[in-house]
């Protein structure tokens, strides 16, 4: 829900995260559709998170955005590991996590 993106969008930064907001483009219309990160401060490690937009899920955001992410956290932050889970309730997110 937008609330939803409000409070993630709002939620404190730390020096260490990454965080980057997903737009789709479309014949000139840009239109915010997800979010995706990098928790350098995550329980068990940097963790990978990411969230999209119900009207936009199945459309490869997701999956392009993560690669970028993933090229961003080997190359320039030279992260040895990244880890990441999804809700058991979203298989979907699973088969995203699986093809990065």
């Amino acid at each position: 829900t937008r609330a939803d993106a409000e409070g993630w969008l709002s939620r404190p930064r730390h020096a260490t995260s990454v965080d980057l907001l997903i737009f789709r483009h479309r014949a000139g219309d840009c239109a915010l559709v997800g979010g995706i990160g990098i928790d350098a401060d995550g329980e068990h490690g940097p963790e990978l998170g990411y969230w999209i937009t119900p009207a936009a899920q199945g459309r490869g955001y997701a999956t392009e955005a993560g690669r970028a992410v993933l090229s961003i956290a080997r190359a320039t932050l030279k992260l040895p590991r990244l880890l990441s889970g999804h809700f058991i309730d979203n298989p979907a997110s699973g088969r995203v996590l699986a093809k990065l």
